[in-house]
């Protein structure tokens, strides 16, 4: 996912960067256990300006597909057919596997009315859901 994201985005955090939740992947869908893995599905956080149009407030959460598609040698492969919603939220501060198959748990900030630039204090929380046609939002706390 460094990869693709080093080819695709600008603004990437730095290696010295406090980012822990930065690459921070989680698995929403199994795999079929008796093709190594085939089929496993995982949803891969990650902060930073996504086809670099530069400027300020250019860099935001993504939250990209990757799935283990091939022989069980090789390489699970970023899949970009999957487009998350447009989300109220600047900065991630948990994320993890919802409650159902295929779904997440977003918790971050975003801008309140008040809030100055680089400083989002309005707590938001969303479930979204993976299905074959993208990212639904399934609830969400804005």
């Amino acid at each position: 996912m460094q990869q693709f994201s080093d080819i695709v985005a600008c603004q990437l955090p730095s290696a010295e960067a406090n980012t822990p939740l930065q690459y921070k992947s989680v698995q929403v869908r199994q795999g079929i256990a008796e093709a190594d893995g085939f089929g496993a599905q995982y949803i891969v956080y990650w902060q930073g300006d996504y086809g670099c149009y530069g400027g300020n407030g250019t860099q935001r959460p993504n939250f990209t597909v990757v799935e283990r598609s091939g022989f069980g040698s090789a390489d699970p492969v970023v899949k970009t057919e999957y487009t998350m919603p447009e989300l109220e939220l600047a900065r991630v501060t948990n994320f993890y596997a919802g409650e159902s198959e295929g779904s997440i748990h977003i918790e971050g900030l975003a801008y309140g009315p008040d809030d100055r630039q680089h400083e989002p204090s309005k707590h938001v929380e969303y479930v979204v859901s993976l299905g074959h046609d993208g990212f639904n939002i399934v609830s969400q706390n804005a």
